[in-house]
């Protein structure tokens, strides 16, 4: 197994565990402390308002839309090593009940992992996501999909240097991530991945106009 992918979820045994295991998130970041800091930074920044989502779906009752949120989260957390959180994303994405007691679960470690990772973020985080970006980063991300769905080769080799292009933007990390997930023929994760990202892309152009 590659140090970079992030294991299976974890037993409940990991229910005593830290929020935030970042041996494992420097050995998932193959020993690069500065891509560990910057999957924690984007990892701040596109679940930042995950809380208040899982609030919102919790009240409607809005299962399936909680599940969603889980199955993103189980594969997040596993990188960053919140094996707790992925623990917890990993029952409520595939039990089928009680499905309010795990939301809450999900929400408690998620914001266990946040605050933990605070320490670890720039000050000027939100600001610093649209930094090193080109002109038309949101029609690139469209062309990436197109080339992704296809298994077209040269989707690893656009991530790549796009990637190289944004060094210094918490963003990067989640391009290297998609750029996992489609080397492993992961399409679906790869897809998943690309699809958070231009939403958390287009949230934070709209939060600078």
């Amino acid at each position: 197994m590659n140090a970079s992918h992030p294991v299976e979820p974890p037993d409940a045994d990991s229910s005593n565990a830290s929020p935030l295991d970042l041996t494992k998130a420097l050995q998932f970041a193959d020993h690069d402390e500065d891509k560990m800091h910057n999957r924690l930074v984007s990892f701040y920044a596109c679940y930042e308002a995950g809380l208040e989502q899982l609030d919102a779906m919790i009240v409607s009752g809005d299962h399936e839309g909680l599940r969603r949120v889980a199955h993103s989260l189980k594969s997040a957390s596993g990188y960053i090593g919140a094996l707790r959180l992925q623990l917890a994303a990993s029952q409520l994405s595939t039990n089928k009940a009680p499905v309010e007691q795990l939301a809450a679960t999900l929400r408690q470690e998620l914001q266990a992992v946040l605050t933990t990772i605070l320490p670890h973020r720039p000050t000027q985080i939100t600001g610093s996501s649209l930094d090193n970006l080109p002109n038309d980063f949101a029609v690139t991300l469209e062309q990436m999909e197109a080339l992704i769905r296809t298994g077209d080769a040269r989707a690893s080799v656009r991530l790549a240097e796009l990637e190289r292009s944004m060094i210094g933007n918490p963003m990067a990390a989640d391009l290297a991530a998609i750029r996992d997930a489609f080397d492993d023929l992961d399409i679906a994760l790869a897809l998943s991945k690309l699809s958070a990202l231009h939403e958390a892309y287009a949230t934070n152009k709209e939060r600078s106009l």
